[in-house]
Parts: C-alpha cells; sequence; structure tokens
C-alpha cells in the first residue's frame, strides 16, 4: 500500500470491528462487556461527520441472531457462523474502511478478520489498533490485510488518517501512525495524548450494533481515566495511554452515568479505568454527584491494595452509600519476592489490611492473582494458591486466575526474556528450583477449578446476581448451559476442598 495516493474513503462507511477471540476460543467471557474503545472512535467520527458504527464479532448474542441459531445450546459456535454474521455485516453497511483493535491474544483472529474484509471487498482500507498494534506496528503490517497501524490512543489518530486518505494527502503527515511504503514500514512517531478527556461524547452506545440485543449489565462498562502511574513489570498500560493518569471531569461522568441510566435502563456499572481510586477527592465528588442526581445504582472498580488500605472510612461509607458493591484489586502472588520482582510496589501486609477495611465497610472484593511469574518456585505457587483460598474464604471475595504472559512492549516481554535468561526463571533461595510450564499449567488449573466453584458459592448469596445471572443468560443458551454447569460442579465439590500438584522439591 502506497503511503501518499489511494482512493478516498466513504465518509458515511467506516466500520469499527471487535475481533472474535473469545468466541473463537469458546471462552464463556465473550459479550462480557461493550468494546468501549472502539464505540469512543466511533463518536469522534460521527461528530466529525462521518457516519461509523462498531461491530461486536465477540458477541455471542449478535452472531446467534445473524446465524439463526438461537437454541442449540448443546453446542457453541462454530467459526464458519462466527465469520459468516461478519459477512453479513460488511455486505449489509458496505464500509468504505474497516477498523480492528486488537491485544496480543487477539493477532490470530484480527489477521483472519483483516484477510476475510479484503475478500469480501479488496477496495475497503483495513486499519489495525490497539495494544498490540502499538506495541509491533512491523508485526501487524507484515499481514497483506491491513494497511496501516494506528499507535496508541486511537480517537483523533483515526479521525486524521480517514480525513487524509479521503482528501489524498501523505500518511507521513500523521503522528501516530506506521504504514507501508514501497514494501517498508514507516513510522511517524509518538503522537501526543489527549488532554482534555471531556471532548469524547458519552453518547456513543447508539453506534453498537445489535445495541439491543445485550445485556443491560454489559451497556454499564464505563471508563473515566486513562493511564496508571505505577510501573508493574507485566502491565500493558503504558504502551497505550502512558505512565501519567489523566482524568475525565467529575461532572463528565455523572452526566454519561445519567445517560445510561435513563436512556438504557442500566442500574448496575462498572468503572474499567486502570485504576479508579487513584484521586481519592475525584472519587468522593462522582459519589457526591450519583447521590446528587438521586441515581439508584451499584457499581464496582479497581483499585491497588496499598491505595484502598489508606480510604478513610468516610470515603468508605460515602462510595457505599452511592452504590459501590464491589473493588477489583490485583493481589497477583502470594509470595513477596515474587511481588517484589515484578515492580509491584505492594506488600502482603498491604492485603490483609484492605481485605479488613472493606469488610468492615461492606464493600465486597474481586481478587485477581497470576500464575507463572518469572522467578516462580514450588514455594512461591504454594503459597499463591493459599492466598488464593484464605482470600476467598476468608474474606468472601470473588476470584480469578490468570496465566501468565509476556505482553510485548513490557519489561517482561518475550524478547527481553531472551536476551536476559535470568529474566524468565530465578532460583528461589535455598532448594526451590525454577518450576517447569507443565507444572504452572497444573497450578492454574487447579486455581481455576477452586475459583469457579468458590466464586458460585458467593455470588449465589446475592439475589440481585442470580436474577441477574439468569436475565442475562437467557438471551444466550450456552451461557445458560455453562451456568447450570458451574452451579451443579459447584455443589458436587462442597465437601471436597482442593489438594495441590506434586511439586519438585
Amino acid at each position: 500500500m502506497d503511503g501518499v495516493s489511494s482512493p478516498a474513503i466513504n465518509p458515511v462507511s467506516v466500520l469499527l470491528i471487535n475481533p472474535p477471540v473469545f468466541l473463537l476460543a469458546r471462552d464463556m467471557r465473550s459479550g462480557a462487556g461493550i468494546p468501549s474503545g472502539l464505540l469512543s472512535i466511533a463518536a469522534v467520527l460521527n461528530a466529525h461527520g462521518y457516519r461509523a458504527l462498531v461491530y461486536n464479532a465477540d458477541f455471542e448474542g449478535s452472531v446467534r441472531a445473524r446465524s439463526g441459531r438461537r437454541g442449540h445450546a448443546s453446542r457453541g459456535l462454530g467459526a464458519q457462523e462466527i465469520w459468516s454474521s461478519v459477512r453479513e455485516v460488511m455486505r449489509e453497511h458496505r464500509p468504505g474502511a474497516v477498523g480492528i483493535s486488537f491485544a496480543t491474544g487477539g493477532l490470530a483472529p484480527a489477521i483472519e478478520l483483516a484477510r476475510l474484509v479484503k475478500e469480501i471487498d479488496p477496495g475497503v482500507w483495513v486499519i489495525a489498533g490497539g495494544i498490540h498494534p502499538t506495541a509491533r506496528p512491523e508485526e501487524v503490517l507484515s499481514s497483506p490485510g491491513f494497511d496501516v497501524a494506528v499507535c496508541g490512543e486511537g480517537e483523533y489518530t483515526t479521525l486524521e488518517v480517514i480525513r487524509a486518505r479521503e482528501q489524498g494527502r501523505p500518511l507521513g503527515d500523521v503522528p501516530g501512525i506506521a504504514y507501508r511504503d514501497e514494501g517498508r514500514v514507516v513510522g511517524t512517531g509518538r503522537r501526543s495524548r489527549i488532554d482534555d478527556l471531556d471532548q469524547i461524547p458519552v453518547d456513543y452506545r447508539d453506534l453498537l450494533i445489535d445495541v439491543d440485543l445485550y445485556p443491560r449489565e454489559a451497556l454499564g462498562y464505563i471508563w473515566t481515566s486513562r493511564g496508571c502511574p505505577f510501573s508493574c513489570a507485566y502491565c500493558s498500560s503504558a504502551i497505550i495511554w502512558g505512565g501519567e493518569v489523566r482524568f475525565r471531569s467529575p461532572e463528565h461522568v455523572v452526566e454519561e452515568l445519567g445517560h445510561v441510566f435513563g436512556r438504557y435502563g442500566v442500574r448496575d456499572f462498572r468503572f474499567i479505568d486502570d485504576n479508579f481510586t487513584y484521586h481519592p477527592r475525584r472519587v468522593t465528588r462522582i459519589c457526591e454527584g450519583i447521590l446528587d442526581r438521586g441515581l439508584r445504582i451499584s457499581w464496582s472498580c479497581c483499585s491497588r491494595a496499598d491505595l484502598a488500605m489508606k480510604f478513610s472510612p468516610d470515603l468508605l461509607r460515602l462510595m457505599r452509600r452511592s452504590g459501590c458493591r464491589r473493588i477489583c484489586i490485583g493481589f497477583e502472588s502470594g509470595s513477596q519476592q515474587i511481588l517484589d520482582s515484578v515492580g509491584r510496589g505492594v506488600s502482603l501486609s498491604d492485603m490483609a489490611v484492605t481485605l479488613g477495611a472493606m469488610k468492615r465497610a461492606g464493600i465486597g472484593i474481586h481478587a485477581d492473582f497470576i500464575i507463572g511469574m518469572p522467578g516462580e518456585s514450588s514455594t512461591s505457587l504454594a503459597a499463591t494458591f493459599d492466598l488464593v483460598r484464605r482470600v476467598g474464604e476468608g474474606a468472601g471475595a470473588t476470584l480469578s486466575i490468570a496465566r501468565f504472559r509476556p505482553y510485548p512492549g513490557t519489561p517482561l516481554s518475550e524478547d527481553q526474556a531472551s536476551r536476559d535468561p535470568g529474566a524468565r526463571t530465578v532460583a528461589a533461595p535455598g532448594r526451590d528450583q525454577p518450576v517447569t510450564d507443565g507444572e504452572i499449567d497444573r497450578w492454574v488449573e487447579m486455581a481455576r477449578q477452586y475459583a469457579e466453584v468458590h466464586n458460585v458459592r458467593v455470588l449465589a448469596r446475592s439475589p440481585t446476581f442470580v436474577l441477574g445471572r439468569l436475565r442475562e443468560n437467557l438471551r444466550s443458551p450456552r451461557g445458560m448451559a455453562g451456568l447450570v454447569s458451574r452451579v451443579v460442579r459447584s455443589y458436587l465439590a462442597r465437601s471436597r476442598p482442593p489438594a495441590g500438584p506434586c511439586c519438585r522439591q
């Protein structure tokens, strides 16, 4: 693709697609929320005269509706049905440009999606965006399906790219992208970040194709800030947002809450910021705004143990009164050595203090763990599993377990580890030796099985949650089958505490 001359883009047909990462993997997380990043880009494009829509190819409801597979819960959707839904949307809207956003785990589905788009209409111009294109634009543009990669924040870069193509201007004049020019990949450098986040419209959910098929809870995903000042070596946040935190104003956030509450009837919201609680005074103003507007809602957010432990009792009470029901906190590991080695900046004692403070305030905790960090040993893995159980059983927290995967562009990325083998396996003190991938996989599977059973028990105590999940899964036969399966497994496992796998000593 030449970087100078090209056909114009139809200004009323920009289609932004979230690739079917979880659906293709038959992962139950498909359609858990809305693609907020793509919707923000679509909102800016529409505000500047373009007709842009978003299709979530990872949402089971849309794929089933377009394939006629509303029933048949006994088996999941196949790849043919998933890609057929994309073909139908492409035929229906006939876009002149398609944007695809993805992280590293979505690279293969994104490449296939771009190939399919070009097969349907070779004249469509395909833009890649998201974490992986930002970190590895050369790799992404080695696929012939992509014409340009947007690096970093996408709203105004995408707008400028489409304007440049429409007007026949050189892509080299657009900061924040990479593109092919005479067979080589050319980058235009970093783009200045958006200072005033309030300029991004909040009324974008109607730009989501099949929005009426989504559970109300999925429409309650809201971002209120961008960036994180902390330096966890495994985290990809800084790749897109940088190391500084930028905020939407409390008034702008409350305006969006009121809009979504009134327009879509959403009562349960999830703030998806890296760290919603970084600025306590701002949290106070948002909570006060919710109460002043009389919004009878519930909400959850993300924080860190070393910040949450410092919340005043007054702030916690205010958060609870305004609807805060759960805070997601990254515990990550039960080994202080592992936490320190990845720059987490949190101590195990911080975690204990936070658990006590949240319990006294009546706010639930969702605890995230990452198993398989560089330097893991049999001792650190056992300590993490012990913490998983103590946080779950002692604090009544819900749990999620992830297997460590290095994100390109992070300090723990695979290419850095290959240059420095010690970054991948560091023998623990004493008799411990680094564990194998197979041993890590066994610990991950055991922890996930425990978390799945435990979460069902915890959440089944909440009538609001039970009714919400039943209502949500009535739209998804596969989801209903999965929900029933988890309940049955929880009942059968009630009297069987898990035992750890045999570890090399």
